[in-house]
């Protein structure tokens, strides 16, 4: 890829504050600028590819919520299934579904994941609770 100097990176970034406040001020100013834009994206791929594309846009960004949602449900079985596989080996098969005190106690020294995501960067959290009021955190490198 080509990497441009400093000053050219500074120079290609666009102030959207700035563009909003001549939008705002100017408003004129922005239709020819649309309307070359327009017979670009005519000329180059065509109306229906470009309407596909924007379709495309708005439907990732609209289901984004629902797929790190999954994402974060998915991890978060992956981890109790772990756990509970580290339990039984531990305890057996037997004391794990007819010895409850035996669960408990094994319970206590693996605790549970609670899993959230940041908002932003969707990158996934995981933080054990414990009985002894204490928790863990883990930050994962996972993102939606």
């Amino acid at each position: 890829p080509l990497r441009l100097p400093a000053a050219e990176r500074r120079r290609a970034t666009v102030d959207y504050l700035a563009l909003q406040k001549l939008c705002v001020d100017y408003p004129s100013m922005m239709e020819p600028i649309l309307l070359i834009q327009n017979d670009i994206r005519r000329r180059i791929m065509g109306e229906v590819w470009w309407r596909r594309k924007e379709n495309q846009i708005d439907k990732y960004f609209r289901t984004l919520p629902k797929r790190r949602e999954k994402t974060r449900r998915r991890e978060e079985k992956r981890l109790l299934k772990e756990r509970k596989q580290k339990i039984l080996s531990e305890i057996g098969r037997k004391a794990y579904y007819f010895r409850s005190n035996s669960r408990d106690k094994a319970e206590e020294e693996y605790p549970k994941p609670i899993v959230s995501l940041e908002e932003e960067s969707g990158k996934i959290r995981v933080e054990w609770t414990r009985t002894d009021g204490e928790g863990k955190d883990d930050d994962s490198d996972q993102t939606a």
